[in-house]
């Protein structure tokens, strides 16, 4: 047994004793039987561009309340955030700590800084670009009427059944997920080569095999999103409508952001784990491995990466000051 399974082998154990992997606030679990996949390693935690020269920014709902979000703002950067948790996640209990001071501990924890000046409890804020809706698969996108100057925002999020395989625990618990909606917010090639399966079949098709990795969000079905979920983004409704000159929209729609606000909750991280079946006429075959912050939504903001000028709120209203009775 190498170095690397002996320490994966202490953090399983020291989770499951302590039931902190059980699931309290994400949507349904199921349990699968002891013949599912083997878990595959853990892999690299893939930084977004702009995370590697940052430490943490620190998010506060009185940033929404102005109308304005500073455009260079960078958001809680996800991959600091996914590493921090897996560690605060893998603290076991001691050898001569009680149960109940373990659970004491672990829940005075949360409260402690682990990302910059934020903690577990804190609203985490995720800045995400907002893409053209016909060019890209991406959950939070827009679409624009040249004839009409019609812009319409859009919040399509995935709700997968995710597998579990990649977390600490997994051959312990095997647990699934269903019903959480989703949102990949980075994605990076580990590698790219040719396929290293049977050699005959390798001979015989030109196959190419890709190693992903992906960090996004699953959080609780969001309330404020009013239709069916069908992972195809068939259900196109939109979620904010506005209009703009063609000038404007052709210089601000590019650089559109989101700021994706939600609270964390267990089990804080979700994984989720993919490779594609081989069949004599592929020509691909890929492997995908996907890390999920779990939690609940609060809130998302459309606003100008020019400007910073907050162009549409989830839900409603979201961020501003309650009017006094």
């Amino acid at each position: 047994m190498t170095v690397k399974q002996c320490l994966l082998l202490a953090v399983a154990s020291a989770l499951a004793s302590t039931g902190m992997a059980q699931p309290a606030q994400v949507a349904e679990q199921v349990t699968t039987s002891s013949s599912a996949t083997q878990q595959e390693p853990q892999r690299a935690i893939p930084l977004r561009p702009w995370e590697k020269r940052l430490a943490a920014s620190t998010f506060s709902m009185q940033m929404l309340a102005s109308g304005r979000i500073d455009p260079d703002y960078p958001g809680l950067p996800l991959g600091l955030a996914v590493t921090a948790i897996q560690k605060f996640l893998a603290d076991k209990k001691g050898e001569f700590e009680s149960t109940a001071d373990y659970q004491r501990r672990k829940t005075a924890a949360l409260d402690e800084k682990i990302i910059g000046n934020s903690s577990l409890n804190d609203w985490f804020a995720l800045v995400t670009p907002v893409k053209n809706n016909e060019q890209s698969s991406n959950a939070i996108s827009y679409e624009f009427n040249a004839n009409t100057g019609k812009v319409k925002l859009f919040v399509l999020p995935y709700s997968f059944e995710l597998n579990g395989i990649g977390a600490p625990d997994y051959d312990l618990n095997k647990l699934r997920y269903k019903g959480l909606d989703q949102f990949q917010l980075s994605s990076k090639l580990k590698s790219k080569g040719p396929y290293k399966g049977p050699g005959s079949y390798r001979a015989k098709y030109p196959i190419e095999e890709t190693d992903t990795a992906r960090l996004g969000i699953a959080v609780n079905r969001i309330p404020f999103l009013d239709f069916q979920r069908d992972n195809f983004q068939s259900n196109k409704k939109p979620v904010v409508q506005l209009t703009m000159e063609n000038a404007v929209a052709e210089k601000e729609l590019p650089v559109l952001k989101a700021l994706l606000v939600m609270k964390v909750a267990a089990p804080y991280l979700v994984y989720d784990f993919y490779r594609s079946e081989f069949t004599p006429d592929r020509t691909d075959m890929k492997t995908i491995q996907s890390i999920y912050l779990a939690g609940n939504m609060a809130g998302i903001i459309f606003y100008s990466g020019i400007t910073g000028d907050i162009l549409g709120r989830l839900p409603a209203g979201f961020g501003l000051p309650v009017a006094p009775n």
